[in-house]
Formats: structure tokens, C-alpha cells, sequence
């Protein structure tokens, strides 16, 4: 899949206050998809858990437009590459429980990295003569 894509841009969005767990599940779902499906996709979906990865991908393509490294109207050919949603660091506190006791709780936090590609076209020519 990695041999006819041509990176385009990345983007890494810090500390989204998610649990990875629950990012990672529609992560897996959009990547190797063009940016138009994914964000469709995700805009369908109707949960708050996609609000960051739509901020992501839409600030991926900024980034690669921005550039000059996409074309006007070749948004079809760009693709997600690559996603990963790795965890960050969580807070940890402590909320009452039965007989007296603490119950330890963890806010867990992730970060979300981004790489965008777009397929390159592949020129056929007739080799028989």
C-alpha cells in the first residue's frame, strides 16, 4: 500500500482530553480511506468522540494545501495514510467509595498523529511491439 504513496502532509494534535481507547475505534475505520470519506464518515457518525479527529484531518489538509503539494481538485486522490492515537498522560483522583475507602480514578488523555498521501497515478504503456 506504502509503494504508490506519496506523503503530503502530517499533523499532531496534543493532551485531547479522550481516552485512546475510544478514539482508536474510529481511527481504524478511516484510515487507508480518501480525506472526502473520512470526513463524511465522521460527520455522519453523530458522536462527540469524532469532533477531534475532524478537527485533525481537516487541519491535515490545510496543512497540505497550504503547502502547494495538493492540487486544486485532487482532493479525491488524497488519502489518511497513517493514524495513530497514542496515549498521553492522565490525571489521577480519588473519589469516595463504601466503608469509607478512596476509590482511585484515572481522566486519560491521548495524542493523535496524522499523515496524509496521495496515490500516485500509474502510467500504463504498451511494452509490445
Amino acid at each position: 500500500m506504502s509503494s504508490n504513496i506519496a506523503v503530503v502532509s502530517t499533523a499532531r494534535s496534543k493532551d485531547v482530553k479522550m481516552s485512546p481507547y475510544k478514539l482508536r475505534l474510529f481511527a481504524d475505520v478511516i484510515r487507508g480511506k480518501s480525506i472526502e470519506q473520512a470526513l463524511a464518515w465522521l460527520k455522519t457518525v453523530g458522536c462527540n468522540r469524532s469532533v477531534p479527529l475532524v478537527k485533525i484531518l481537516v487541519s491535515a489538509y490545510a496543512n497540505a494545501k497550504n503547502k502547494g503539494t495538493v492540487p486544486d481538485g485532487a482532493s479525491k486522490n488524497v488519502i489518511v495514510h497513517r493514524i495513530c492515537v497514542n496515549e498521553a498522560g492522565f490525571f489521577r483522583y480519588v473519589k469516595p467509595g463504601a466503608r469509607g475507602r478512596g476509590c482511585p480514578q484515572r481522566k486519560r488523555s491521548c495524542h493523535i498523529d496524522v499523515v496524509l498521501g496521495m496515490k500516485q497515478t500509474a502510467v500504463k504503456t504498451d511494452a509490445a511491439s
